[in-house]
């Protein structure tokens, strides 16, 4: 009903969400913290299809924030809308608590994502607290955190899980302006309800593990083993200013599971904007990942943001597509994907005294994936538009 009647008035939404965030916003002590921002997009395949569709896009997006003395609490929602297929709008939202110490910081945030009834299997609810402790040595700055989550599919229950990590982080910066970052991050995922004698799957929807141009719903009962998921995360940055407004990044990412394979049936159904338990799990996969990035301020504080990734994944608990509907399960999924962007961004300080700014972002992104598995070839093409106001 909710999606229902933000498609009806869709057109007004942007405009009626600004009215109000300057009148409340006026009206508020500082203490109060208003952010709201529009993407404006098209894409060339949004769903990351084989069959492309191309069409525009938008999300709408509201922040609230509130600060007291040791805690702070924040709202943040989001509508996204499909020019084409309005059966894709969704919902999400976050509210969330946290402290505002500088080298100790905890908090607790819960998500929730509305869709429309024909894509409900990807409506989820989660819960994640977290504590992040700084320690500033003389010769390196080192970052510990940790970290649960609970997260619950509404018509998926074999998908619900609960994710713990651990982590560290070094930071370190020498006279020549480069700057070493190195992080390792430990991961244990449990599908919760796997291990039992049957797993009863939910809603497909369009596409949903049963092939291109669908729009059944059935219920079918499968047995599988306890699913667990154990993986490490290593990662090393290296920064470097090369000239007084010129920077440079480059990068190397490692995923390698130690025990378990995590996701045991991957969804060929896209859930656009959210790298899913569903469509593409990251605990549940082997990847070697390289890039690099350069940075450039122009005249006027106008930013250049330009980059290439390269990722190498391996999907140990997934088969492959030979074709739309023929899935072959003593084949690993291996997906080889490059990834190129640029962006301009600006932001407009509109008062020093309430800190009231105008940010603008234009950016392109394309991305080429070459799979052995049938679903996940495609390539799109991305040009969306940002504004966003902070009040």
């Amino acid at each position: 009903m909710i999606l229902q009647l933000l498609n009806e008035y869709n057109g007004r939404l942007i405009g009626i969400t600004i009215i109000i965030v300057i009148l409340v916003s006026s009206l508020t002590p500082a203490q109060w913290n208003f952010t709201i921002s529009t993407d404006q997009e098209f894409n060339s395949n949004p769903f990351r299809s084989p069959f492309p569709e191309q069409q525009f896009y938008s999300s709408f997006n509201i922040g609230i924030q509130r600060e007291f003395e040791d805690l702070s609490i924040l709202y943040y929602g989001s509508y996204s809308s499909f020019y084409e297929t309005n059966e894709r709008n969704s919902y999400w939202h976050q509210l969330g608590f946290y402290n505002n110490d500088e080298s100790t910081k905890f908090g607790i945030y819960a998500n929730q994502r509305f869709n429309t009834l024909e894509y409900d299997f990807f409506n989820y609810s989660d819960l994640t607290g977290y504590l992040k402790q700084k320690i500033n040595l003389s010769f390196m700055n080192v970052l510990l955190q940790t970290s649960a989550t609970y997260k619950r599919y509404n018509n998926l229950n074999s998908y619900n899980n609960t994710l713990l990590t651990l982590g560290i982080q070094l930071n370190k910066s020498f006279e020549t302006k480069t700057t070493f970052i190195i992080q390792s991050l430990l991961s244990y995922k449990d599908y919760v309800n796997t291990g039992t004698e049957s797993i009863t799957q939910g809603r497909s929807g369009k596409g949903m593990m049963s092939g291109y141009g669908y729009n059944s719903t059935y219920t079918d009962t499968l047995s599988y083993p306890k699913v667990t998921s154990t993986q490490i995360f290593n990662s090393i940055r290296i920064a470097q200013s090369i000239f007084e407004n010129t920077g440079i990044a480059a990068y190397y990412q490692n995923r390698s599971l130690m025990e378990g394979s995590g996701t045991w049936y991957g969804s060929t159904n896209y859930n656009y904007g959210d790298e899913s338990d569903l469509y593409d799990d990251p605990i549940s996969r082997r990847e070697n990942t390289f890039g690099f990035e350069l940075t450039q301020i122009l005249p006027e504080l106008i930013i250049l943001k330009s980059g290439y990734m390269y990722s190498d994944r391996i999907y140990p608990s997934q088969g492959i597509y030979t074709d739309a509907e023929t899935l072959l399960a003593d084949l690993n999924r291996n997906d080889k994907q490059k990834y190129y962007y640029i962006s301009l961004s600006k932001n407009f300080l509109l008062s020093e005294e309430s800190g009231q700014s105008f940010n603008l972002n234009l950016a392109y992104n394309y991305i080429n994936s070459e799979s052995n598995s049938f679903w996940y070839n495609y390539n799109l093409k991305q040009i969306s538009l940002n504004l966003g106001f902070v009040f």
